[in-house]
């Protein structure tokens, strides 16, 4: 019922669910008024990425009608962070963009912060996504497979920036156990670009990667 009802929404969401069937439930609505829920329900939260907004999904557990309230600069129930996850759409959002293979063309960054052009060809595949929404990827290094595996996105700012975890041939912080920020475009420049990938290795003295959608 409640995926049906967001099936509509293109614009990145969490979904989020309290494990079990609630009676009583309290909302407190943007204007501060309080709806007390007197009958049986499934209770779901809302979130979307890039907004203030929000909305709450309350599923009849007699008949499974479904309550819509919309809520505005509202940041959620206090206790969000142990309600379950049921999807992150954001991540099936980006795959769009992400699907494909990237070049890499230069590199920015180091004590100096001079640019060089790239030092041996390197490919990264972005291929299909998984069930759980773990994107499946391959890198060629001078067309021979240098890594594969898959990677699940952490969404940091926007829908332009995030966390990655994948293994590139490029220097990479001694602390980061593969972990890249990404960004489609150039974060220098304040520039977004689908077509520009980069990532960073999360130095402060450290490397900005760009790879061009072939």
């Amino acid at each position: 019922k409640v995926t049906e009802h967001l099936s509509g929404i293109t614009i990145p969401f969490t979904l989020y669910a309290h494990e079990d069937v609630q009676t009583g439930f309290e909302v407190l609505t943007s204007t501060g008024e309080k709806l007390k829920l007197a009958y049986s329900c499934w209770v779901y939260y809302v979130n979307f990425t890039e907004e203030t907004n929000g909305k709450y999904l309350i599923v009849k557990e007699s008949n499974g009608s479904v309550l819509e309230i919309n809520t505005k600069n509202d940041e959620g129930p206090k206790d969000l962070v142990v309600w379950r996850i049921l999807i992150d759409n954001f991540c099936y959002c980006i795959m769009d963009t992400l699907k494909g293979e990237w070049s890499w063309i230069k590199t920015y960054g180091g004590a100096n912060g001079v640019t060089t052009p790239n030092e041996f060809k390197s490919i990264v595949k972005i291929l299909t996504q998984n069930e759980d929404a773990s994107i499946n990827y391959e890198v060629i290094v001078d067309d021979t497979l240098f890594s594969m595996g898959n990677f699940q996105i952490e969404i940091l700012q926007g829908s332009y920036y995030g966390k990655i975890k994948l293994i590139l041939p490029h220097l990479t912080s001694p602390l980061s156990e593969n972990v890249w920020i990404f960004y489609f475009g150039d974060p220098l420049a304040g520039i977004q670009n689908n077509n520009t990938l980069c990532f960073w290795n999360g130095g402060m003295d450290g490397f900005f990667y760009y790879y061009q959608k072939k």
